[in-house]
């Protein structure tokens, strides 16, 4: 499967902080990989927070929770790939990755998790 065919069923949390200088070095990063796969990024603030390049974020109402059963975000940015029913949840790094390395991860879960049904 393609990142755009998986963007059809999926999406990634992307969990920052507003003050968090990492956040705003990843973001940009973020968008552009958005804009070149198309799959959806769906930016979460943790305090509330804007990030440039993510007008619509929301605020964390949980959902960090959810994704982390229970612990909560303890590092950022984080991002997790979602599938959009929310049944299946992974996370796929926390701090700044290049969009390769995004590409890489997303590659090794598509055709190496075998008990995975992206």
């Amino acid at each position: 499967r393609s990142i755009a065919e998986l963007g059809k069923d999926h999406v990634l949390f992307f969990f920052y902080r507003s003050d968090c200088p990492y956040c705003h070095a990843f973001a940009p990063t973020l968008a552009a990989f958005q804009a070149r796969h198309g799959i959806q990024i769906v930016a979460i603030s943790v305090d509330g927070g804007p990030m440039p390049g993510f007008p619509n974020a929301r605020p964390d109402n949980g959902i960090g929770r959810f994704v982390t059963n229970g612990v909560g975000i303890e590092t950022y940015p984080s991002v997790f790939l979602v599938s959009k029913d929310q049944k299946q949840v992974v996370p796929l790094g926390a701090g700044v990755m290049a969009m390769d390395e995004i590409v890489d991860r997303i590659f090794t879960l598509l055709n190496y998790a075998p008990n995975q049904n992206f």
